[in-house]
């Protein structure tokens, strides 16, 4: 149920038109033509104004609407709706959930892929170790040749490049496992506190990274006289 209620006023102003003079240009006009010595004086703007706001002619009505609703089929579709996109919602967040969870998963098995793979690259490269000292023995003792002991020293430059790759490949896939898990900046150090108020107290620890180091500048040198 809903009152309704309105008030207004409106007002006229000009010359009065003379087609609705009955006297004079229109003698046989209409009706409600005004007769020649009634005619309105001319009126302006401000008359308008004066007449609107002293309530010459005000309007004003009130009304009451009831509404009985049969069957209530917005509220019932509305109800549907909001079901239905908190279902979708809930998909979603499910989606979210087994999708991080792959990623963290995969991120695991490439962390010890890699680790393996480093391993195996450092079995190798001692045996390359042990195989070139085994070529140089030999050679020294007239068994063997420049060729072979030439061969094992480039089998083992080849190895300790393969631990330098695993090594960077294991540390690649550290990085991704603490982005997928959310630890970067726990592991490095870093405190959002700190980048929020402008203000370092303490220094982050970034594997790898060394603190930059103050150094003394010397005096500034006097200009002779």
């Amino acid at each position: 149920m809903d009152l309704v209620a309105w008030y207004g006023a409106s007002a006229l102003a000009g010359n009065t038109n003379p087609l609705s003079l009955c006297g004079t240009s229109n003698p046989n006009g209409p009706p409600f033509c005004l007769p020649a010595n009634q005619a309105s004086p001319p009126t302006g703007f401000g008359d308008a104004f004066s007449n609107l706001f002293g309530y010459n002619a005000p309007d004003y009505a009130v009304g009451l609407n009831v509404t009985i609703p049969i069957r209530n089929r917005a509220a019932q579709a509305d109800q549907v709706r909001s079901e239905l996109e908190y279902r979708q919602a809930q998909t979603r967040l499910q989606q979210l959930q087994n999708q991080i969870a792959i990623q963290v998963r995969n991120a695991q098995f490439s962390v010890q892929q890699n680790r393996a793979r480093v391993d195996a690259a450092s079995s190798a490269r001692q045996l390359a170790s042990e195989s070139l000292n085994a070529e140089q023995k030999k050679y020294a003792l007239g068994a063997s040749t420049n060729t072979l002991v030439l061969q094992a020293q480039r089998d083992l430059a080849q190895a300790e490049a393969n631990v330098v790759i695993g090594m960077a490949a294991y540390e690649k896939s550290r990085v991704e496992l603490d982005r997928v898990m959310g630890l970067t900046l726990t592991h490095n150090g870093i405190d959002i506190a700190d980048a929020e108020s402008g203000k370092v107290t303490r220094m982050p620890s970034v594997p790898g990274i060394q603190q930059r180091q103050e150094q003394n500048q010397p005096p500034s040198m006097q200009p002779p006289k």
